[in-house]
């Protein structure tokens, strides 16, 4: 064998296994990448990460959605209400029927943490920074992630918290 073919050989054989490391690399970033964005709730990535301000747990909104109007719906549960409320005591609930249920007692508005049971007295925020890195981090890994355009232009927690509630 020539000279230059062992030489080509040890070259390739570098090559080769600094791919191997780099796939390593990209492999282990990855992981930690989706474990980092998964909802505290449905355990899937979450696109648009909504992190509760009292407790910085971060969940995805439907996941927030369903929730909190759960939460709602058990306060209204065994309740007697007014004849012109009964029609609204499933939800989804419109703000003129929320507020009338919170102003009449009926509700407290006591919302609270799905991981630790906290109570939640602010809307959860969108995290702009965080939704853009992962963005970034899907594109890099040529992941698709939902995206959530509409929620841009409507006030995604319409029907869950009240003005005064904010």
């Amino acid at each position: 064998m020539t000279l230059e073919a062992e030489q080509l050989r040890e070259v390739a054989a570098h090559y080769s296994s600094e791919a191997t490391r780099l796939q390593t690399i990209h492999d282990t970033l990855h992981r930690t990448w989706e474990e980092s964005i998964i909802c505290g709730m449905c355990r899937e990535p979450c696109a648009h990460p909504y992190l509760i301000q009292e407790c910085m747990h971060m969940f995805c909104l439907e996941c927030l959605q369903q929730w909190f109007t759960e939460c709602l719906r058990k306060d209204l549960e065994y309740v007697d209400l007014p004849t012109h409320l009964e029609a609204q005591r499933d939800p989804p609930y419109s703000a003129q029927a929320l507020e009338e249920f919170a102003t009449s007692g009926y509700i407290g508005l006591s919302f609270t943490c799905p991981f630790c049971r906290g109570r939640v007295w602010e809307k959860p925020k969108e995290e702009q920074v965080l939704t853009s890195v992962i963005a970034s981090f899907a594109a890099a890994f040529g992941a698709a992630m939902q995206t959530d355009s509409d929620d841009v232009n409507r006030d995604v927690w319409a029907g869950i918290f009240i003005r005064y509630n904010e």
